[in-house]
């Protein structure tokens, strides 16, 4: 069908398009896919592989999870979920234990743990804040303010990148 209410036309333009990159685009036409057909496993692991690529891991553990559930004979869906599931851990500890430090007050050791997470997905606004914060905390207001700026250009509606800037100059 060329009404758009075909979800193998969706889904194969989102493999496309994760092939070339871009991301975000093969998150959106595996999203109409699995809008089409939600209980279709190869729309929905498409669905998952996009968010994976756009460090969404949350997402993509949730969706190939459901993957498995549809078709649990799959083992591409079984490692794509092992996949995801280690990118989340790997992602969050880090970010995790920063969150941690903070509230024990131990601020330089959240600033090298936030910037560790930071390698692992560049584009956390949340991550970018926090550290803006526990730079603050020890005084480098320059590189607070650094963060603040970068968290913003992240998130320009975001209240807590605007607070932290606010406080940083």
């Amino acid at each position: 069908r060329s009404d758009g209410s075909n979800q193998a036309l969706w889904s194969n333009r989102s493999a496309a398009y994760l092939a070339k990159g871009c991301y975000p685009e093969a998150l959106h036409d595996a999203k109409r896919a699995v809008e089409i057909s939600p209980d279709w496993a190869k729309g929905r692991s498409r669905k998952a592989l996009a968010h994976l690529r756009l460090r969404q891991y949350n997402e993509a553990v949730h969706e190939y999870g459901i993957c498995t559930k549809l078709d649990p004979s799959n083992e591409s869906y079984a490692a794509g979920l092992r996949c995801a599931q280690a990118e989340q851990k790997a992602y969050w500890d880090p970010t995790k234990r920063a969150n941690k430090s903070m509230a024990k007050g131990d601020h330089a050791r959240a600033v090298a743990l936030y910037t560790e997470a930071l390698a692992k997905s560049p584009g956390d606004y949340r991550v970018v804040s926090n550290r803006s914060a526990a730079h603050a905390k020890l005084g480098m207001y320059d590189k607070a303010l650094e963060d603040a700026t970068r968290a913003l250009s992240l998130a320009p509606r975001w209240p807590k990148g605007w607070s932290r800037k606010v406080r940083s100059e």
